[in-house]
């Protein structure tokens, strides 16, 4: 199974030296339902994917839903 998600463009506070100096930044974002199992509680929100990433990190309202 394959699925793509087309990078968006993201606005910079300073140019990107990196990227010839353009004000946006190209991430991989992808939308994610969260659910609590417990609950049945959800919400909607979107994940950066970064495959090297080590950690998982969401903010705390998403985690306190969740039962974390």
């Amino acid at each position: 199974m394959e699925f793509r998600f087309p990078y968006s463009l993201h606005p910079m506070p300073r140019p990107i030296v990196s990227l010839a100096g353009r004000l946006v930044r190209p991430r991989p974002f992808i939308p994610l339902v969260v659910i609590n199992p417990a609950t049945a509680q959800w919400i909607r929100c979107r994940g950066l994917v970064d495959s090297g990433a080590d950690d998982v990190v969401f903010p705390l309202s998403v985690a306190e839903l969740v039962g974390i």
